[in-house]
């Protein structure tokens, strides 16, 4: 009985018909409820609504999705964002001021505003400088997936999504229920690099209602090297790189309703000063689906956050303490959705937000307005079209801005898809915009506002599936920034100031293999610089390849392998280019390559109880972070070889 279902399950999926186009989502809500999935092996292509404004198989999302799994996120052998991040390919490091740790996408620097980084969809980038700041952050005990746009977003996401979007997505009912005790310790050196504790619980509750609740406090160390700093001193990263985590979460759920309330705490202190940096976050979610009419869905939703958002703490300097501030936002979105056919519809929409920020100093002031408090507003205007036909599916869509420092933004995109037997293939050319930050603008040259940045970008995708295991992708690009914005150093002053254009173009690609108990994955990127780009502080080296920092290729792999109910193994590794820094110009850096490896056991006398024990940096290679701009920064390492135990325990 089992073969001939998976008979009939194969030719299902190989069946070349208009509705093969809906295969992951329908495949997903009824054929995968029907049986259980751990016993076969299914070609289900994974489903975002990320890039996309309803959730789409990703085969015909615009744009370039990477969406890593649970089981990937084990092979990596991650304890929080930053790890997973590290070896991602499509991704790199960056070193920024104070320590702080920011992305690259495709080799273009993210930070301060250019990539929307989410949790469960509710926007977690600090208010006034728009950085998220990596390193003993975010627990990925309680994650179900993490899921990245690489490339713009802003027609669904606005004016801090122009190079990409970071969404990561907790786990639900419909994945565990019950509740979850986890603990991790970490040793490097014979130094304890980690301690964490997590909790997480997903209940039925009176009413219908489906409550969830996640807990994380974690101290950490960033890196245990010894390092010669430029001017010949020697810093122990074990003595000046500690973190202090903690985030709690719950959540509400009812048929069309949802809420979500989280509060998270962030402190690390900085290698080269005395102080620490704090960001402090609390932020509700709540949201309402309602019928508007026969073929019209719409969605409320009210996002508020309340931000230290870097906030420099121990510490006398009125240079840092002079810039701390307390910000809020509050933002309204409507959505709807009108579907005329199953193959045509509509999505349109409104958003907008007020953002109210005060220096905690009382007789510092905003050089924007001349005040201890600032306010601003945001307000923007949303369309998109979707047509699926025997011809393939075509995407019109586009998104109109206006913000009280900045002119008013229009992005628009457009986007082709076409799903055949065992091919995809998908093109898309898509603009978007950053709008500069409170703090970009409050830095800038008064004698030049600062003006928004502009991204174009060209991308073209081709995937292939073979059979239900084998499946892969390779995606070219061209993406080119109009006015990117810089902070730059003189002699005379310090401001954030527009530069002329920079960009990349490369190719990504990934291959996938899918068995009964293993799986496979190979990802690669490769990237150079547009030959047109003028960027004073972010050069290019003589090679022409790379900016400051950046690697110009990195390889990944990640195994997995379960040998019986009681345990597996997984194996993930990443291999980059060489790079440059401004102050080392003629000597590449060296990273690499890193190998972490884990084993993971079921315990057979106590039910519900897992260990997992592994090593990261195997191989104890050098791996640096380098800052992408013209500065003094040094470079800033990760961890030499860390041995790593975690124990959790699911309550029934």
């Amino acid at each position: 009985m089992l073969k001939s279902f998976h008979f009939l399950l194969f030719i299902g999926v190989f069946t070349n018909s208009w509705g093969q186009n809906l295969d992951s989502l329908k495949l997903r809500n009824s054929i995968l409820s029907l049986v259980n999935s751990d016993s076969i092996v299914i070609n289900r292509n994974l489903v975002s609504s990320l890039a996309a404004f309803e959730e789409r198989d990703s085969r015909e999302a615009p744009g370039s999705l990477v969406i890593i799994t649970e089981e990937e996120i084990a092979a990596m052998n991650a304890k929080d964002l930053m790890d997973v991040l590290l070896l991602t390919s499509n991704i790199a490091l960056g070193r920024d001021v104070e320590d702080g740790i920011g992305i690259a996408l495709r080799g273009n620097w993210a930070q301060e505003g250019k990539v929307l980084v989410m949790i469960n969809g509710v926007p977690v980038n600090d208010l006034d400088y728009g950085t998220y700041n990596l390193g003993g952050r975010v627990s990925l005990n309680m994650v179900s997936r993490i899921e990245i746009t690489m490339g713009p977003g802003s027609v669904k996401y606005g004016g801090t999504a122009a190079l990409g979007v970071i969404n990561v997505v907790l786990k639900t009912n419909s994945e565990f229920v019950g509740s979850m005790v986890e603990g991790d310790l970490n040793y490097s050196r014979g130094i304890n690099t980690r301690k964490s504790f997590s909790y997480s619980g997903n209940y039925s509750i009176a009413n219908k209602y489906k409550l969830s609740v996640g807990f994380n406090t974690t101290k950490s160390l960033r890196s245990t090297v010894y390092q010669i700093l430029p001017e010949g001193d020697t810093l122990s990263w074990a003595d000046s790189s500690q973190v202090e985590s903690i985030y709690f979460n719950i959540g509400l759920l009812r048929n069309r309703f949802r809420s979500n309330i989280y509060f998270s705490n962030y402190q690390y202190n900085l290698s080269d000063a005395q102080n620490s940096v704090l960001m402090r976050q609390l932020g509700a979610d709540l949201q309402w689906d309602d019928k508007l009419a026969s073929h019209t869905r719409i969605k409320y939703q009210f996002v508020f956050q309340d931000q230290l958002p870097w906030f420099d703490i121990n510490t006398l300097d009125s240079s840092y303490i002079n810039t701390n501030t307390k910000s809020q936002k509050s933002q309204f979105n409507i959505a709807l959705n009108s579907k005329v056919n199953a193959n045509f519809y509509f999505d349109y929409g409104f958003q907008a937000y007020q953002q109210r920020s005060s220096i905690v100093m009382r007789n510092q002031t905003f050089a924007l307005n001349g005040e201890n408090r600032i306010n601003f507003e945001d307000a923007a205007l949303f369309a998109e079209i979707f047509y699926r036909s025997k011809w393939g599916s075509l995407l019109l869509g586009g998104r109109l801005e206006t913000h009280t420092f900045a002119k008013a933004q229009f992005a628009p995109r457009i986007a082709y898809s076409k799903i055949f037997k065992l091919l995809y293939i998908k093109a898309m050319f898509s603009e978007a915009y950053k709008i500069p930050t409170l703090q970009n603008l409050n830095n800038s040259s008064l004698e030049q506002r600062l003006r928004s940045e502009r991204v174009r970008m060209y991308e073209a995708t081709v995937g292939v599936t073979l059979g239900n295991r084998l499946n892969g992708e390779l995606s070219v690009y061209h993406t080119e920034i109009s006015d990117p914005i810089a902070y730059v150093f003189t002699d005379f002053t310090e401001s954030y100031q527009n530069r002329l254009r920079a960009g990349s173009e490369g190719v990504d690609a990934w291959f996938q293999y899918q068995g009964i108990k293993s799986k496979l994955k190979i990802s690669a990127t490769y990237y150079r610089v547009i030959s047109n780009s003028s960027f004073q502080e972010m050069e290019v080296h003589l090679d022409q390849k790379a900016y400051w920092g950046m690697p110009s290729y990195r390889l990944g792999v990640y195994y997995s392998k379960t040998f019986q109910k009681q345990w597996s193994m997984h194996l993930a590794g990443l291999i980059q280019d060489l790079f440059y820094v401004d102050y080392r110009p003629d000597d590449r850096i060296s990273n690499g390559p890193i190998l972490n490896f884990s084993v993971q056991k079921n315990s057979e006398k106590v039910k519900n109880l897992r260990f997992n024990i592994g090593v990261t940096n195997l191989l104890n290679s050098a791996f640096w972070i380098g800052s992408p701009y013209s500065t003094t920064l040094p470079l800033m390492p990760v961890y030499q070889r860390q041995f790593c135990i975690s124990v959790q325990y699911k309550l029934d």
